[in-house]
């Protein structure tokens, strides 16, 4: 009976610790895939900042993968001016490595917010240099990291979110459209994805309007709408 009971809580053990590596592989997995596509949803027709923006907002253990996810997003995705992004993504990713320890400063909404947009802003201006500091050219490098410090907001503020397990039907407004604006901009990478003169991206907006609208009543319907329309009229 013992010998039964040993091998029994040994099976216990063993089957637990299988499913909790399960799922932080699926976790890391999600999180590279999540970089992969963020890296290639592009505004104003070639920028694309957001997988910068959500390497400095993921949670310290799940940088690596959405490092390597972002980085490949932008070789495979945007290969005419991908130097400029993995530069940002990696330097993104080294102010968080060493300041992995400030575990106060990690909370801090302003941390991914500035860490997004300071990268994002250098390497622009590094640009803009090249091209003699054209006005325009500075104006975008400004608006491109305005948008990347709007995106890791948004995606801190929608993980710490989506970490509490809630249900969508106890989220307050200001949480639904940041929920919303998070998927938006995901699913941006999807819109230059088309059968037959139909976004792949747009299908997928409409159905998320549609379930924002029966779970979260009229209000949630008006967020994603708003959300949804700014976000693809970029």
């Amino acid at each position: 009976m013992k010998e039964q009971a040993a091998a029994k809580e040994k099976k216990g053990i063993t089957e637990a610790f299988s499913s909790k590596i399960a799922k932080a592989f699926v976790s890391q997995l999600v999180y590279f895939v999540a970089g992969f596509m963020l890296s290639g949803g592009a505004v104003f027709g070639s920028y694309a900042p957001f997988g910068a923006s959500l390497t400095a907002a993921v949670p310290f253990k799940r940088l690596i993968a959405t490092t390597i996810g972002s980085v490949s997003g932008y070789l495979i995705i945007t290969p005419g001016s991908s130097f400029r992004y993995i530069a940002t993504v990696l330097a993104v990713g080294a102010v968080r490595w060493t300041l992995s320890d400030l575990k106060k400063l990690n909370k801090n909404i302003w941390y991914p917010v500035l860490t997004a947009s300071l990268p994002m802003l250098a390497t622009g201006i590094v640009l803009a240099a090249v091209g003699n500091y054209q006005i325009n050219l500075i104006i975008m490098a400004v608006i491109e990291a305005l948008l990347a410090a709007v995106g890791a907001y948004f995606y801190f503020k929608t993980i710490n979110i989506l970490k509490s397990t809630r249900g969508i039907t106890s989220l307050n407004q200001q949480e639904l459209a940041c929920l919303v604006m998070s998927g938006c901009i995901l699913l941006l990478a999807l819109s230059s994805i088309g059968f037959g003169g139909v976004s792949l991206g747009r299908i997928c907006a409409i159905i998320v309007i549609m379930l924002c609208s029966r779970y979260g009543a009229v209000s949630g319907g008006c967020i994603s709408g708003v959300a949804t329309g700014v976000i693809f009229s970029m």
